[in-house]
């Protein structure tokens, strides 16, 4: 079986992971990034990183790709240097993923949302994703975990892990 570490990238790194301890055997939780210089964030990543591949002898580190931001004039309040950081911490993981030669999956959010709860965009989105975890039975304990979830659900799907349901929707990131 190949173990998969999923993240939902920001300062609150939503993850889940393969843990035959778990319910229903993925661990799911958020691992809280340094505030302010991004430097600190980033060698704490990959020191956290390194961790969880080792204790959980990860095969595969997927995470959320952003294909857009929501801008000011758009009624959102994402800033370039949150974009940067983003950005920063999806490279960081590929980094490191890359010196272990483990297989890479970018997931876009609004697939692995569509793949989870049969919807992927719109008001309400995330909310759906995180009632939908606990639906299944999975411990989450907010939004970003419950995101990761939804990305591990697609990888898993996709390398037809054991335990789900055959039948992937989408497939592998490029």
């Amino acid at each position: 079986m190949t173990t998969i570490l999923a993240l939902d990238p920001g300062h609150a790194l939503g993850y889940a992971v393969d843990d035959p301890e778990a319910p229903n055997g993925v661990r799911t939780g958020i691992a809280h990034l340094p505030e302010g210089d991004t430097g600190p964030a980033y060698v704490f990543l990959a020191d956290w990183l390194a961790l969880m591949i080792e204790h959980y002898d990860v095969g595969v580190i997927a995470w959320e790709l952003q294909l857009h931001f929501a801008s000011p004039g758009m009624g959102g309040n994402t800033n370039l240097e949150s974009i940067g950081f983003l950005h920063g911490v999806c490279a960081v993981a590929e980094l490191v993923a890359a010196q272990r030669r483990l297989e890479c999956w970018r997931v876009p959010s609004s697939t692995a949302r569509l793949h989870f709860t049969g919807s992927g965009k719109g008001k309400g989105a995330k909310r759906r994703v995180l009632e939908r975890a606990r639906e299944l039975g999975y411990e989450v304990k907010g939004f970003d975990a419950a995101d990761a979830l939804a990305i591990w659900d697609v990888v898993a799907h996709e390398i037809r892990h054991p335990g789900v349901i055959a039948g992937p929707l989408f497939g592998k990131a490029s």
